[in-house]
């Protein structure tokens, strides 16, 4: 854990590298010592994942999206919110390399355990809704946009987009 604590205070003022290198030894611990704890394994890769992300290093990210997403599906935790927070973050990624129909799987998906999970009004509820929307105008569907930022809009505070 401490590791880790370090590792989140460098992510924390921008120290990328240096948060990198810190959750890689918490991994390693954690691979030794706890490796059937899917769980603690999973927020460790997801940990490396947003610090890929961070560093504007989409692929080296998704590769441990996925090893975290696929982590938490062992866990048989598949319906918990912390599954669907996964498949964001993946969809997300995809996003950020421009492949939005994987995209839009992903943020499909993670809406699926939101809306079982979440009351209604929920605002991520309404971002899942809209990364949906973002997808489609991103493939040229606006129909099928609109229709999911109008329920961005119902489900959540109003935003505006302006494309």
């Amino acid at each position: 854990a401490s590791y880790n604590n370090i590792a989140g205070g460098y992510s924390s003022i921008g120290a990328y590298s240096d948060a990198l290198s810190f959750y890689e030894k918490s991994l390693e611990i954690q691979q030794t010592c706890t490796p059937e704890n899917y769980v603690d394994l999973a927020i460790s890769y997801n940990n490396i994942a947003f610090t890929y992300t961070n560093m504007m290093e989409p692929s080296k990210a998704l590769s441990f999206y996925i090893k975290a997403m696929e982590l938490w599906e062992k866990s048989s935790l598949e319906s918990h919110s912390s599954l669907a927070t996964f498949y964001s973050n993946i969809g997300s990624t995809y996003t950020a390399m421009n492949d939005h129909l994987n995209a839009l799987e992903f943020y499909k998906k993670a809406l699926d355990i939101y809306q079982k999970n979440l009351p209604e009004n929920h605002s991520t509820l309404a971002d899942t809704y809209r990364n949906i929307g973002m997808a489609y105008v991103n493939m040229d569907e606006h129909f099928n946009a609109l229709s999911f930022f109008e329920k961005s809009n119902v489900h959540g505070t109003r935003r505006y987009f302006i494309y």
